[in-house]
């Protein structure tokens, strides 16, 4: 006979499988009883668990670091193995190698497994959790122990919690994270990524009340001084914006909103034996004045001076007008190597 295998999960040392049927199977270490099949010994291959489970449709499964977990169709869940911290869920820290009836909890719909703790949703959206709770991922406000079910008291806006994920982690359990059913965008709305990281709130499906400067669909956008980030005109139209109200200007201009242009012009003052006055002569000047050629008034973004000292001092200038580099001056060793006049 065919078997249909339709999920599978892993423990820590030992595996479980479920088939189409409603049959449990696992295989792998036995040490706590996590195999189910009454022994401690391991199994190299897949031995089918009954007990309790024999006459009942499993319809979903899931394996602890060295326990195991079923939820049949009846809606009750049953569990089996290690139970140091009460994982099984039957009100005692004594370990099984059987199936046994989880107490307390009665039309579950969905399980989670973590590493030593388990989580349940039953049908009216009720959450609860028990087990090991030593890093509070039980979610009960202490860091208690619980042997049996505990429902946790509902701290969303939503009626009903429809999904959760536990973390089985095997140096020691994590924090859960858990979602009610209404998404924006794909992201559910308890999700701190909703909403373009919570720059604003889901308050529908598909819809974001979005909180400050920040609009569009999913909140992604944001405005500078009344206009939007994507508006060509935002900014004086010489800069990006790239936050809320916060302007990053082009070259050669400047204000909160670049509304003006930089004065940036570039002038030479000093000898100009060696045409380090820029002006194409080779004249001296003690007052300020304008370097020409390529870079008359044009914004210069940055500009230094050098020379070389020996056998006499010889000074040139270098200047960084949009992005590209002019030299000038003296260029008895090669040091203007790039654009020149």
């Amino acid at each position: 006979m065919t078997i249909f295998i339709v999920s599978v999960s892993a423990g820590a040392y030992h595996n479980m499988a479920l088939s189409s049927d409603g049959q449990v199977f696992t295989w792998g270490s036995a040490g706590s009883g996590q195999i189910g099949d009454t022994y401690t010994v391991s199994r190299t291959l897949p031995v089918r668990v009954k007990g309790l489970l024999s006459n009942l449709v499993v319809t979903s499964i899931g394996a602890g670091v060295d326990y195991s977990v079923a939820l049949a169709s009846n809606g009750q869940i049953y569990s089996w193995g290690y139970n140091n911290k009460g994982q099984l869920g039957d009100n005692t820290t004594v370990s099984k190698s059987v199936p046994t009836l989880v107490l307390g909890i009665k039309n579950v719909t969905r399980i989670s497994v973590g590493g030593a703790y388990m989580m349940a949703i039953d049908s009216a959206g009720n959450f609860t959790t028990w087990g090991d709770n030593s890093k509070r991922q039980l979610g009960t406000g202490t860091n208690t122990t619980k042997l049996v079910p505990s429902t946790i008291t509902k701290i969303f806006t939503q009626t009903n919690i429809t999904a959760m994920f536990a973390s089985v982690d095997l140096t020691y359990p994590t924090s859960f994270q858990l979602w009610d059913g209404m998404t924006c965008f794909s992201r559910f709305a308890e999700d701190t990524a909703v909403c373009a990281n919570l720059k604003g709130i889901c308050v529908a499906q598909d819809y974001c009340q979005c909180t400050g400067y920040y609009n569009g669909a999913d909140c992604a956008t944001f405005n500078c001084f009344g206009k939007n980030n994507s508006d060509p005109t935002t900014c004086s139209g010489q800069g990006s914006c790239i936050a809320a109200d916060s302007c990053v200007c082009y070259p050669g201009y400047r204000g909160v909103q670049c509304e003006y242009a930089a004065s940036g012009f570039a002038y030479a003052i000093g000898d100009g034996s060696t045409g380090q006055m820029g002006d194409s002569y080779l004249f001296s000047y003690t007052v300020p004045s304008p370097v020409g050629g390529p870079v008359f008034r044009k914004i210069v973004t940055s500009i230094a001076a050098g020379a070389t000292v020996s056998p006499s001092i010889k000074s040139f200038t270098v200047a960084i007008v949009g992005g590209e580099a002019y030299a000038w001056g003296d260029n008895s060793l090669g040091k203007i190597n790039f654009k020149y006049f």
